[in-house]
């Protein structure tokens, strides 16, 4: 299928789903994932720590991994991320805490100041980052706890898909 404008083939569909722009960027079948944390996972003080997201809902383009929680783009292009990390046992100490996107080129970085008035049994907060990627650049997900004083606090993982917590999704929009 084919889209001309002014004598120009602006878009491109072949029979697998692939689409080439205008510009020759190959757009591979609209790639996207969502992925979701089964399991707790600790998180130590003072140190970015990886969150593993180890079940996907979908994977369109298998470029997801779940077992050490990186996206590999297929293609450049803009790539929409979004996450939601809920804590959970966040100590009174905590002076810090931050989720970011790791990415090949960037680190896209949430912090707050808990700075509440007792420890927190859940807490949960977001991040949406509209990146710019190349073909092969990677993504992921990473949280940091400064100062906490050596208490656990946990990434919460739920092993029930009717109740998800904590996820990682992303998708090309152009």
């Amino acid at each position: 299928l084919d889209f001309y404008v002014g004598g120009d083939n602006m878009l491109k569909i072949d029979e697998g789903n692939n689409t080439t722009t205008l510009q020759g960027n190959l757009i591979a079948a609209n790639p996207k994932f969502f992925a979701w944390k089964s399991s707790d996972q600790i998180i130590l003080e003072d140190a970015d720590r990886t969150i593993i997201f180890d079940t996907e809902i979908f994977d369109v383009g298998a470029d997801y991994n779940v077992s050490n929680g990186i996206y590999t783009a297929p293609v450049d292009g803009k790539y929409n991320f979004s996450a939601q990390i809920r804590i959970d046992l966040l100590d009174i100490d905590a002076n810090e805490i931050r989720i970011s996107l790791v990415t090949s080129d960037a680190t896209y970085r949430s912090p707050f100041d808990p700075n509440f008035s007792g420890d927190l049994t859940t807490y949960s907060y977001n991040i949406n980052v509209l990146a710019d990627m190349d073909a092969n650049d990677t993504a992921y997900i990473a949280v940091f706890v400064a100062d906490d004083r050596g208490n656990s606090t946990h990434v919460h993982g739920f092993n029930n898909v009717s109740f998800i917590d904590t996820f990682f999704s992303g998708h090309l929009v152009v």
